[in-house]
């Protein structure tokens, strides 16, 4: 299982979701691997359906069983009738019916909605999902109009009764959140900030040169080039910490490998800081409030060293640089690389857990509440009948297990 930084676990056994994923692209299917490998699936998670764009079984296991990037899969996938096989789970495959309205979610059991599709980008797609059946709709990627939780930074932020749409925001913010989260709650603040992100190439690009949306440049080929690419990610960190709106930009680059990302980040501290102070912070924070989620690592590192690593972002202690200005220590720059795959499967596992454990509490503590308001009942009743100062009512009492969540 993945680390978590809340500090609280609920009882197994009672946390389970059936979930629907729709899209089994390459964050559909690395989410598959993950939940099994971590030995989440079957045990807090259920995959009630998967609709894929073929709706080919027999192709989804095989690109489960055979990465190119992460090698042989350990556990036995395998196709069955149209049913994916999956550690001994047995999961219906169909063919994707385009528009998420289409779905019949109800018919298969699922509870809630993973949209991995890389289409649905505005809540007014994701919410044909929720007319679908689905009580609830999670999405792989930043969409217009939904509510972004990044897990480690303001997942408890998330509210069960009214946040039916949840974006889980882009590998880029996930990286990024944390460490800005951590230079905030640890003091040292950020006034201003440029980010550069080297990113690998992805399915969206062209093997040759050709047209597509986004500017003449995006349409040359992934292989032979570098690609300057337009990036609102740094701005969206705004969207989880509203403190810092405004006041990042950034630029992307994707080159030719496979998979990793690494990003500069260049930032002005609140006051005048010393950057041992800035790596003495991340790293107590990675020890505590931010383990499992952000790393430091000393040896010279290159990309392929940080292939798999489930972690969201891994500062380059060696690659930290400080410029200084009149005496005053004012520029800082960060590196930190990530895996833009495997991080971010690793992230929006552990934020659909935690979202179901804040709704399965929320759930106990209105039964809880719904028991006290009846017994009230009854023993007003009962007072009524036998007298006052008969009866003592001493109502039961029990944590309030969203707070022990939502603090830790």
């Amino acid at each position: 299982m993945n680390e978590r930084n809340d500090g609280t676990l609920p009882e197994e056994g009672k946390m389970a979701r059936r979930i629907g994923l729709f899209g089994a692209g390459r964050i559909g299917t690395l989410f598959l691997r993950n939940l099994a490998l971590s030995g989440r699936l079957g045990r807090e998670f259920d995959i009630a359906a998967i609709a894929d764009r073929e709706g080919d079984a027999g192709n989804l296991a095989y690109r489960l069983t055979h990465d190119s990037v992460y090698g042989k899969f350990p556990i036995d996938a395998h196709a069955e009738g149209g049913r994916l096989i999956l550690a001994g789970r047995s999961i219906p495959v169909i063919e994707s019916p385009g528009e998420a309205s289409r779905m019949s979610w109800k018919a298969f059991g699922a509870e809630w909605v993973l949209d991995a599709s890389g289409v649905s980008g505005t809540a007014s797609a994701l919410s044909g999902h929720l007319s679908a059946g689905a009580e609830r709709v999670i999405v792989s990627g930043p969409a217009k109009g939904v509510k972004s939780l990044v897990y480690g930074v303001n997942h408890f932020d998330f509210y069960p009764e009214t946040d039916r749409l949840v974006s889980a925001a882009s590998c880029t913010v996930n990286c990024l959140a944390p460490v800005c989260c951590t230079l905030i709650r640890e003091g040292i603040g950020i006034r201003r900030a440029l980010t550069s992100t080297v990113h690998s190439a992805t399915s969206g690009q062209n093997p040759v040169d050709g047209h597509v949306r986004g500017g003449w440049r995006t349409g040359r080929a992934a292989g032979p080039n570098i690609l300057p690419f337009a990036t609102t990610s740094p701005e969206e960190v705004g969207d989880v910490l509203p403190t810092l709106a405004g006041k990042l930009r950034g630029i992307a680059f994707r080159v030719p490998v496979s998979d990793m990302a690494v990003l500069t980040f260049d930032f002005t501290p609140d006051r005048p800081r010393d950057i041992r102070e800035v790596m003495e912070s991340l790293d107590r924070a990675s020890q505590t409030y931010m383990r499992g989620v952000l790393g430091l690592e000393n040896d010279p590192q290159v990309s392929s060293m940080r292939i798999g690593d489930p972690r969201s972002a891994v500062v380059d202690i060696r690659a930290t640089l400080e410029a200084n200005s009149g005496g005053e220590r004012s520029l800082l720059r960060l590196v930190l690389w990530y895996d833009n795959e495997w991080g971010y499967v690793s992230r929006l596992a552990d934020l659909v857990f935690s979202m179901a454990a804040l709704e399965s509490a929320s759930r106990r503590r209105h039964k809880d509440e719904q028991q006290k308001e009846q017994s009230g009942r009854v023993a007003r009743r009962d007072r009524t009948h036998a007298g006052s100062g008969k009866i003592r009512v001493v109502p039961a009492r029990r944590p309030d297990l969203v707070g022990r969540l939502r603090h830790g």
